[in-house]
């Protein structure tokens, strides 16, 4: 009786925890694909690197200081339209254009390169060749 007992006072206590234990969240599809890529990004760091094996610099001079606070919307469509926010560049950089993802190639009218990683508030994109045969500048894009 006494064994009974125990076992009754130890469910009592233990069930209550189990009926409120939480459902595991299913974790948010942050995979690169189309859909997940629309949205509006601002310019977040920007470096370079002259070769594979070359240390990366900070390349955010290569910019004009009016454009670094631009933003880029991705929309559907493939539609990209570029906005001068912040400090408005003359003249304004403004304007609409296309954009479109193979696998994790991206190319816009002004960039082309491979995305790498791909998070729900950020990407980087790999632009190889900008000024050299082999050299890459690596351009983050921050979501709004």
């Amino acid at each position: 009786m006494r064994k009974l007992k125990q076992i009754a006072i130890l469910l009592l206590f233990t069930v209550p925890f189990a009926a409120c234990k939480k459902d595991k969240q299913k974790a948010p599809d942050y995979t690169l694909s189309e859909a997940n890529l629309i949205g509006t990004y601002t310019y977040g760091t920007l470096t370079y690197k002259a070769t594979p094996t070359s240390s990366a610099v900070d390349a955010s001079s290569f910019v004009e200081a009016c454009a670094l606070d631009d933003q880029a919307t991705f929309g559907t469509n493939h539609v990209l339209t570029y906005t001068d926010a912040g400090t408005t560049c003359n003249p304004a950089g403004d304007g609409t254009g296309s954009w479109s993802l193979q696998g994790n190639v991206f190319t816009t009218d002004l960039y082309h390169g491979t995305i790498q990683n791909f998070t729900d508030s950020a990407f980087t994109l790999a632009n190889p060749d900008v000024f050299a045969v082999g050299d890459t500048v690596f351009i983050t894009f921050e979501r709004k």
